[in-house]
């Protein structure tokens, strides 16, 4: 999928007709509509879907083809959106600073707690880059310092860490 960009994301179904809630990066918005189409992301994969109706602000409550109900509409729910680059009008570059940036999306693995989740984001604090980390319901703080950075792996995008113990699970009194 490295000819795809990722444009934005399917949130919760609205409804029973297989409507769902859907972000899309406004850069990436008059292409998406212009197209008709659009990825959902599925494991190492992205399965194509056509949209038939997208109304509201964004979030849009988007309707794609052949998701009919709402069972349907929760099998594709909180999926990532993508396009292949090709058919952007411009493609975006966002320069940026920050020498982890390139992490969004990658999977965290840590060696002795295994999976920890999703990096969301990078933020620059004074001491070092900091990834925001989603598992699940909780959103994880880890510091990005080549001591406790193990491999980074480009191709299954995965981040292998060793981590203080105690540092995952930590509230936000504590840190």
């Amino acid at each position: 999928m490295s000819d795809h960009t990722e444009i934005g994301k399917l949130l919760k179904p609205h409804g029973v007709k297989g409507e769902l809630k859907c972000f899309i990066e406004e850069e990436y918005l008059e292409d998406v509509l212009k197209s008709g189409i659009v990825y959902v992301a599925q494991g190492q994969s992205a399965i194509p879907y056509f949209i038939e109706s997208i109304r509201s602000q964004n979030p849009f409550l988007v309707k794609l083809e052949t998701i009919d109900n709402k069972e349907d509409a929760v099998m594709v729910a909180h999926q990532n959106l993508t396009v292949p680059t090709k058919i952007l009008s411009r493609l975006i570059v966002e320069e940026s600073d920050l020498e982890f940036d390139f992490l969004r999306g990658f999977k965290m693995l840590d060696k002795e707690l295994g999976e920890i989740g999703i990096v969301e984001r990078i933020e620059d604090y004074p001491q070092q880059e900091m990834a925001f980390v989603q598992q699940g319901d909780e959103e994880h703080l880890v510091p990005l310092h080549e001591d406790l950075i193990v491999d980074i792996d480009k191709k299954k995008k995965q981040i292998y860490m060793e981590l203080p113990l105690g540092l995952i699970g930590m509230t936000e009194e504590e840190e």
